[in-house]
């Protein structure tokens, strides 16, 4: 195959297996960032492989999910959300778990949305992790104080509460998970507020040439002790919202090269 255009491989096998390789070791719910990949092949074999819950960033995701799996669930994790879009996603497609980090946000959810039965995710602005490709600590997250009067608010409006983060994409450190969740035990304790779950983010790596990483046992050993050093109650939901981990040996590009 020596094709004068670039080809999209795709390996639906293999997006399946990743899922519920992922899906059996992880201790909660499993989220697919549709960012990573919203092709409706791998979506479709992520699908198959089990999963059925979705991290959703924008309307077109979440319309695009709900248009295709009837029974998959989206919670809309971007942390800046247009007025409408906000609307559109409660009233139209269901959606009840949304992420704010910062009170303007969550203003906006409670007016458009209203506050029973929906569940605010606030999100906490965690250190930058060693041996990370990028680090989203600049960009979104609230500091710890700020995420604690964030939960306080959204309860006393009558929201159930959850709190979340997100370490870095590409993070090859299984340490960064542990020490998130203890940042988040602090913001729990100043809260005063008990949390109706907890997300550990994204930032799942996958090796690439050259470029081995730390087994997925190893994440998943840090996350459980974290979780246990809580002391959560069990019904406490915990999520996760794995993109690259499911996806990158799924789907590759085949191109030529006219030159080296």
């Amino acid at each position: 195959l020596r094709p004068s255009y670039p080809v999209y491989c795709l390996r639906p096998d293999v997006l399946a297996a990743s899922a519920r390789r992922f899906i059996s070791q992880f201790p909660g719910t499993v989220l697919y960032a549709v960012k990573c990949n919203p092709h409706p092949l791998v979506l479709s074999a992520l699908y198959k492989g089990g999963i059925r819950h979705f991290d959703t960033a924008s309307l077109a995701e979440i319309a695009q999910i709900s248009d295709s799996f009837d029974d998959a669930h989206t919670y809309f994790m971007h942390p800046v959300k247009a007025r409408a879009v906000i609307k559109s996603a409660y009233k139209v497609y269901g959606v009840r778990h949304f992420v704010v980090d910062h009170q303007d946000e969550l203003t906006k959810v409670i007016e458009e949305a209203g506050a029973p039965g929906n569940t605010i995710i606030v999100r906490v602005n965690t250190p930058p992790a060693e041996d990370t490709l990028y680090h989203l600590a600049a960009k979104f997250g609230a500091a710890p104080d700020a995420a604690a009067e964030l939960m306080r608010a959204a309860s006393a409006r009558g929201c159930a509460v959850g709190l979340s983060f997100h370490v870095g994409s590409q993070c090859c450190s299984p340490r960064a998970y542990l020490s998130a969740l203890e940042l988040l035990g602090g913001v729990i304790d100043k809260a005063g507020v008990q949390p109706a779950c907890i997300d550990v983010g994204g930032g799942f790596p996958s090796a690439y040439v050259n470029r081995p990483v730390p087994p997925l046992d190893d994440f998943m050993a840090a996350i459980r002790q974290g979780l246990k050093q809580l002391k959560l109650s069990p019904t406490v939901d915990i999520f996760a919202e794995p993109g690259r981990a499911l996806v990158a040996h799924g789907c590759s590009l085949l191109t030529q090269v006219q030159l080296r």
